[in-house]
């Protein structure tokens, strides 16, 4: 049997996409942990009832100047949510790149609840940001 199978940190894949009606399509945990990390970066702080300080200021950052301010100042509140908020997550690189229109946050981490596992995961987010972003 797979650990992916036995392991307490996986769930139900959502948007639910099952091929036959009625049937839950199984998530792993590098799709759990990555679903945990867009969820947090894509929710605005004070979005969550009864949880102000969950989310980041991504979405409103949205037509800030895509330079390096932006991309220190996201990597270092990305890297505080994930710490304050994931203990799931174990940052073990967190880079930002930019281009003309998109800032592309790189983020490599292990399950912090598996000390077994020395396994490095990753994710990768693009964002629109700067000039580049239609407003309407």
């Amino acid at each position: 049997m797979a650990s992916e199978t036995v392991n307490p940190w996986a769930g139900i894949s959502y948007p639910f996409d099952g091929t036959i009606p009625g049937l839950l399509e199984y998530k792993g945990v590098n799709n759990v942990l990555k679903s945990a990390i867009e969820n947090l970066l894509m929710t605005r702080l004070g979005e969550r009832v009864m949880m102000p300080t969950f989310g980041t200021t991504v979405l409103d950052r949205l037509f800030d100047p895509n330079d390096d301010v932006l991309s220190s100042q996201l990597s270092s509140e990305l890297s505080n949510a994930i710490s304050v908020w994931d203990n799931r997550i174990e940052i073990v690189t967190l880079d930002t790149e930019r281009d003309d229109h998109y800032l592309k946050i790189k983020l490599q981490y292990k399950c912090a609840l598996d000390p077994l596992s020395e396994e490095i995961r990753s994710a990768e987010i693009q964002i629109p940001v700067g000039e580049g972003v239609s407003q309407t």
